[in-house]
């Protein structure tokens, strides 16, 4: 038996980071607003003082958008795509756990038929909104972060920056680039 000694200086940093986001939702808004008309604001009209008065109303703003809008927090992998959901989560570890019981088997193979449709579906949707954040880039700076983001979402054969400003020469395009 051979033992081995290993002193390890710097721990790698995880691949993931926590997010926390809050899932905005249509019903959740008209509630809010529902909420937001029916208050009287009294503590805030009889607080003294405007900063007074302004930490009230963001106490209560904030409570209520803890219950309307609850915030929820993931685990975002570095390798996780922008068009990646917790519903594509799900499908792939699904997809996982039938691999592990049965192997290559029929259902694994529609499972991952599925999976891939709807990836391609996500990933389209993604990318169709990113080509539109292009195109109505009125300023240059907001122009070069949106290429730059999309660029590295989208293989480069498929994006063609001139598509998207017909009318102005190579040189127009760089100088606003």
């Amino acid at each position: 038996m051979v033992y081995t000694k290993a002193v390890i200086d710097k721990i790698p940093a995880p691949n993931w980071q926590k997010v926390t986001y809050r899932p905005y939702s249509e019903a959740g808004a008209e509630r809010f607003g529902d909420w937001v008309q029916a208050q009287t604001w009294e503590d805030v009209l009889a607080a003294s003082g405007s900063n007074q008065k302004a930490r009230i109303s963001q106490a209560m703003l904030d409570d209520a958008m803890n219950v309307f809008f609850p915030k929820k927090t993931v685990r975002k992998k570095d390798s996780d795509l922008p068009w990646i959901n917790e519903a594509a989560r799900k499908k792939i570890r699904k997809k996982k756990a039938v691999f592990i019981a049965e192997g290559r088997s029929d259902r694994w193979t529609a499972i991952q038929l599925e999976l891939e449709k709807y990836l391609q579906g996500r990933m389209e949707k993604f990318l169709e909104k990113e080509r539109k954040k292009v195109t109505a880039a009125a300023r240059s700076k907001s122009l070069y972060n949106t290429i730059r983001t999309f660029k590295s979402k989208e293989t480069p054969k498929t994006f063609d920056i001139r598509s998207l400003r017909p009318n102005s020469s190579d040189d127009q395009l760089a100088e606003e680039i």
